[in-house]
């Protein structure tokens, strides 16, 4: 019976340490709770308050002109898609909910999908509160604003630049791409799905009448970089990496080879 109690204690404490290795090998970020939750709190609240008080802080009544307007974004007027407006929200919704599941479905719910999400709130908050501080500087006209009777004087017919839909789908999905190289290595299909879902966006946003075609492109930059600087800033290997890609020469052929350190 001792014998047995032994065994069985072994076999537990071996599966227990089977896991706890597994999620260590999994996580990719290191979280500082208190750092961390003083940047994603006052990120969120640069990203709501503006909006709160969007009335307050733009105050413009102006007569647009489509001459006014250059020429590469200047075609962007003729475009006032209801169905392209509520497709996007859809989309936006849909792509920042997505990896909330989906990293719970890898790696479970414990302290690995903890600190996915933390980077991954972080991110959002800060790209959120970086596309008001352009939005109400700025206070650049809608295109659907040059349509409208003039002179126009809402508040959100000036919030044209950046385009923070697509700005946040780049941003989001960056992050989980980003998640998923330095987990598993490079994959393929992770950046496919940024670069289809954000690009979608940005069309639909053009052709809803919301966003000129360079709010779009600054939107798909500016979510880019804090979809990368932010998880690089969290990663708990910035000088080493567990995958390697390089070129192999021989006489008679040239190669590409991927290596995994285990």
């Amino acid at each position: 019976m001792q014998l047995h109690g032994i065994v069985a204690r072994l076999l537990l404490a071996q599966t227990f340490c089977s896991f706890a290795y597994a999620e260590s090998n999994l996580s990719v970020y290191e979280i500082n709770p208190w750092v961390d939750g003083t940047i994603t709190g006052v990120a969120a609240l640069g990203a709501a308050l503006p909006l709160i008080f969007e009335d307050e802080l733009i105050k413009k009544s102006e007569f647009l002109r489509r001459e006014d307007v250059n020429r590469f974004d200047r075609s962007n007027i003729q475009f006032h898609s209801k169905q392209a407006g509520l497709a996007s929200h859809l989309v936006v919704a849909t792509a920042l909910i997505a990896p909330v599941y989906f990293d719970a479905k890898d790696v479970g719910l414990n302290a690995t999908y903890v600190e996915d999400m933390v980077v991954y709130t972080q991110v959002l908050a800060v790209n959120s509160t970086i596309n008001n501080i352009a939005r109400f500087s700025v206070q650049r006209a809608r295109p659907d604003a040059y349509r409208k009777v003039q002179p126009a004087s809402e508040a959100q017919d000036f919030e044209s630049f950046l385009s923070g839909h697509t700005a946040s789908i780049f941003a989001g999905l960056t992050t989980m791409s980003w998640t998923v190289t330095w987990r598993y290595g490079p994959r393929a299909w992770p950046w496919l799905v940024t670069a289809g879902a954000g690009i979608t966006q940005g069309a639909l946003r053009s052709l809803s009448g919301r966003h000129f075609y360079s709010d779009v492109l600054l939107g798909i930059g500016s979510g880019t970089l804090v979809g990368t600087v932010i998880p690089w800033l969290h990663h708990r290997n910035k000088k080493e990496v567990s995958w390697l890609l390089y070129p192999s020469v021989k006489e008679d052929e040239a190669t590409l080879v991927w290596m995994k350190r285990f």
